[in-house]
């Protein structure tokens, strides 16, 4: 059975615990692995290829909310809580939510910087917001914050 995009949820750590990223419209999460090629004399011609470094980026996008202190999403983050974020220069956890149902989630975890965050508020429409994360070594099935 395949799994309904809307299961995948991405939700950053602070203070007052996990806080969702509000009303994403796509997520994506990738990992990349770097490629190690290496030949010699004793098998001329052929290409040995080993895993060197392997980098986590979790992405989304979605409408912009009022993440702020008395805001209608104050128990959530959206570009506001991301751009500061980014420009204190903090680290924080992202809890990425998969799963088929309700009771059958699986959870990853890591530590992350905001890559990137970016607004565009288009006139007469609905102002969106687009982040990357970049995961700061891997990412884990245990909760840092339990």
């Amino acid at each position: 059975m395949a799994i309904n995009g809307d299961a995948v949820l991405l939700s950053v750590h602070d203070t007052a615990g996990y806080r969702a990223l509000v009303c994403l419209e796509n997520t994506e999460i990738s990992s990349d692995g770097e490629v190690l090629e290496s030949k010699n004399k004793c098998n001329p011609g052929v290409i040995s290829k080993e895993y060197g470094s392997i980098s986590n980026t979790v992405s989304g996008d979605g409408d912009y909310k009022d993440d702020s202190t008395g805001g209608s999403n104050a128990n959530d983050a959206s570009y506001r809580w991301l751009r500061e974020k980014q420009a204190a220069k903090t680290k924080f956890t992202v809890r990425i939510t998969t799963g088929l149902t309700e009771a059958v989630k699986q959870y990853l975890y890591g530590t992350a910087i905001v890559s990137n965050v970016s607004l565009n508020a288009p006139a007469g429409e609905t102002s969106k917001f687009n982040v990357t994360l970049d995961i700061d070594g891997g990412l884990t099935e245990t909760d840092p914050h339990p």
